[in-house]
């Protein structure tokens, strides 16, 4: 166990009159607030639990912000529970396996795992709260899908046949520190695999990819094309990017992108594509997006997105 690999818990799970041993894991999912390090208090202190095994955190130093060897403060599971696996503390596989159709069902009922379909190609009917602007709206943000078969048994070839949901990333971004350790199982996958593992940072793309993947982009200038400009016309919202690209950019129609918040005034944001990499001229882009596949992050959860970034270059 390294000391990366442990500072790799964004954040813990604070919630009082709860145990391991004897709470539920739904329930604490509900109802903890999430604490960073540096929101610790001394009286959070026997509170803190681990967001993906659930087991007991400390904050280590427990009074300070800073070690005696200058680490910053960070969170750590408790000896007592070695035996717990668990993917913030250990170098196991980041893939889940499941033992039996019954804890497959309990995961999904725990909202601990999201078998997903597919991501919403249309837009779903808005129900407009109050004066909300359009990416404020509150949306249908996933339905029903069909039963799938999936390999999430802990044998080669074992499947399970479970519900799945038709989804959008918007609703994944909207409690993203809920979502943050959840696992989820998407389409082509072989295995459920814990969202911040999912996340591919867009600035190492160095080359097309006709596979589909999650990824993380942070918005830089975004240009909306025609004249005059119109809800068909093109938007490109140009992204940071590796230094070997000439430049990489979203390119959809504009009515796209700004129903999910997308425009002008979005530079040095963080968004979520869900999405192949094609050639863009002499550069390359996201392009022939669904609704569902693309959803700006909450400024307030950039620091998972950083900590993403960081335990990648660390």
């Amino acid at each position: 166990m390294t000391e990366d690999l442990q500072r790799r818990i964004a954040y813990a799970l604070y919630l009082e009159n709860w145990s391991f041993e004897n709470g539920s894991r739904a329930g604490l999912l509900k109802d903890a607030e999430t604490v960073e390090p540096s929101d610790y208090s001394k009286d959070m202190k026997g509170h803190l639990f681990c967001p993906r095994c659930f087991t007991n955190l400390s904050r280590v130093p427990h009074d300070k912000d800073h070690s005696t060897s200058s680490m910053e403060a960070h969170f750590k599971h408790l000896p007592t529970y070695r035996h717990i696996g668990c993917m913030l503390r250990s170098t196991q596989g980041s893939g889940k396996k499941y033992s039996s159709i019954e804890s497959v069902s309990q995961a999904i009922d725990n909202e601990e795992l999201v078998i997903i379909n597919s991501f919403m190609q249309d837009k779903p009917e808005q129900r407009v709260v109050g004066g909300a602007r359009p990416f404020d709206e509150a949306q249908i943000e996933d339905v029903d899908g069909p039963e799938s078969e999936v390999p999430l048994g802990q044998h080669d070839g074992q499947t399970f046949k479970v519900p799945s949901k038709i989804t959008s990333l918007r609703g994944i971004c909207r409690n993203f520190d809920k979502n943050y350790y959840r696992y989820y199982f998407l389409p082509g996958n072989q295995h459920a695999i814990a969202l911040t593992m999912l996340l591919n940072d867009a600035r190492k793309v160095t080359e097309e990819d006709d596979k589909p993947k999650l990824y993380f982009v942070k918005l830089q200038k975004s240009t909306h094309h025609g004249n005059p400009p119109g809800p068909t016309n093109i938007r490109m919202t140009f992204l940071e990017k590796s230094p070997h690209v000439i430049d990489f950019c979203i390119k959809t129609q504009h009515r796209l992108q700004n129903d999910h918040g997308i425009g002008d005034d979005t530079e040095g944001r963080y968004a979520l594509v869900y999405s192949s990499v094609t050639s863009n001229g002499i550069g390359l882009c996201f392009k022939n997006l669904g609704w569902g596949e693309i959803a700006l992050i909450p400024e307030k959860y950039n620091y998972l997105i950083e900590d993403v970034y960081n335990a990648a270059h660390s």
